[in-house]
């Protein structure tokens, strides 16, 4: 791998750090902190806390897998192109 497309440390210690912050936020004494009777809409606080914080991990890993995604090198194989008419083709 070359180290131009080498993830950097940040990107990589975000992705080391994503779940412990979620695990952290999950936790029932940092839940119950919402769990007043207080709602919105009708709807429970502690119910939009908590699918707020499943919503912004699942959209976190996400953004972190696209950024440590390995790079993808063209290939100069015709049959590759022949194959699906794309010279990027794998």
């Amino acid at each position: 791998m070359n180290e131009a497309h080498a993830p950097e440390g940040t990107t990589t210690s975000a992705a080391v750090a994503l779940p412990l912050l979620g695990l952290f936020l999950l936790m029932p004494p940092v839940v119950t902190l919402f769990a007043g009777g207080m709602g919105v809409a009708g709807v429970p606080l502690i119910a939009i806390y908590l699918f707020g914080v499943w919503a912004a991990l699942i959209l976190c890993a996400g953004l972190l897998a696209w950024r440590l995604r390995p790079e993808r090198t063209r290939t100069d194989d015709p049959a590759d192109e022949r194959r699906t008419g794309h010279p990027d083709a794998a």
